[in-house]
């Protein structure tokens, strides 16, 4: 009873504890660990120096890129842009010698690659896949390129424009728009809103308005393996002879996001059972963002199928919810986990999962990749599109 009332009080102290928790969470007495971490769990986080914190909902200055290459192979330079961004460039095959001088200062990460493209007579054939991986294709060049702009860790592209005309009312035409909303590897979209239309003006200046499809708002889900989504915008003339033609489009999107990743890598199953930390040394079980590979083994008689058992300790309630394994392929690429045998959270902050890999007849595999995401807010990012033709 006097251990549960002080838990009670510990937590109607909230930040005021928090020196004290953090200074006993590693504390001798197992239940006293325990305890504390419970606590610490629930407690409010301390606030960090606004030096180094990025404000909440304030996404554009995430992911922003800085390159720089003088005459060098563009396979080390794609290399470089792909960690950055928590995925994989692949451009064509008999490209990756070819040498480039690229300069760019703290860039939103679209544009580095879209600057890249342009240097490289490339596009991307596709948004990221659910492995993290673009390619970059060949092209001649003559393809006018879809409307797009980015902001922060995304890209909004102009997919397709579809007019509607009333017979017999005298009424404007309705223009939708489709557009793709698509991210970076190294943030997560939970959930989005339908964009809001904030300015749009065709090349005399001639206002457009959301029209009436807009009034109602729409919010989508988002899984966590997808990093491209598609939506839709409404607009109507708002003025007499509006050309139809948009020199000016800027839409917010309201989201809920997930950035700030953490990885931990085994890069031998050989070398299971073993505890590891983000810094990829080892780490006492039970360490805040440590991870303890139980066992990596392929299922007997499974046809290739493999089952990776580990237990996570992270602190962060959006860390447990966002935690996912990859094994590491021969080749490097990555194969996601399925959860299969549960995933069940201790009050310390312990995430125990076991999971199973599908691979057919793929080799061994080399490693295990375990990541989550620190930090989920709520925010939105603004979007200025230009040059869209309405018919």
């Amino acid at each position: 009873q006097v251990r549960e009332a002080a838990r009670r009080k510990l937590l109607a102290q909230g930040l005021k504890a928090r020196d004290l928790l953090e200074a006993a969470k590693d504390d001798s007495d197992p239940e006293v660990r325990r305890t504390v971490r419970a606590v610490l769990s629930r407690a409010p986080a301390k606030p960090v120096p606004a030096a180094v914190h990025i404000r909440p909902g304030d996404f554009r200055s995430i992911g922003r890129l800085t390159v720089r290459a003088k005459n060098e192979p563009l396979a080390a330079v794609v290399e470089r842009i792909g960690t950055a961004i928590g995925g994989t460039l692949e451009p064509p095959a008999d490209r990756i010698e070819e040498r480039i001088t690229l300069e760019l200062i703290e860039q939103p990460c679209y544009d580095v690659i879209a600057a890249l493209a342009r240097l490289t007579t490339t596009r991307p054939q596709a948004p990221f896949d659910r492995q993290g991986r673009m390619l970059l294709i060949a092209t001649d060049g003559k393809l006018k390129p879809a409307p797009r702009a980015s902001a922060g860790p995304m890209q909004l592209t102009v997919m397709e424009v579809a007019a509607t005309r009333s017979f017999g009312v005298a009424k404007p035409p309705r223009y939708a728009l489709t557009l793709r909303l698509e991210w970076a590897p190294f943030v997560q979209v939970r959930q989005y809103e339908r964009p809001a239309v904030e300015v749009a003006r065709d090349p005399d200046g001639k206002r457009y308005r959301p029209s009436p499809a807009m009034a109602r708002s729409a919010s989508y889900g988002v899984g966590t393996t997808v990093k491209h989504h598609t939506t839709t915008v409404h607009v109507e003339p708002a003025e007499a002879d509006c050309k139809e033609h948009l020199a000016a489009l800027e839409v917010s999107v309201p989201m809920y996001l997930r950035h700030d990743p953490a990885t931990v890598v085994l890069d031998d199953i050989k070398d299971a059972p073993r505890c590891l930390g983000i810094d990829g040394k080892e780490a006492k079980p039970g360490t805040d963002e440590s991870v303890q590979f139980h066992s990596v083994k392929e299922v007997e008689g499974g046809r290739g199928q493999w089952v990776v058992d580990f237990t996570a300790t992270l602190l962060a309630p959006g860390a447990q919810q966002t935690v996912q394994a990859h094994l590491i392929e021969p080749d490097g690429s990555l194969r996601r986990v399925n959860v299969y045998g549960g995933r069940s959270i201790a009050a310390d902050g312990t995430v125990r999962i076991t999971a199973r890999a599908y691979r057919g007849t793929n080799g061994r595999p080399k490693g295990v990749r375990v990541s989550w995401f620190r930090r989920e807010e709520q925010g939105s990012l603004r979007f200025r599109l230009e040059d869209i033709p309405l018919r």
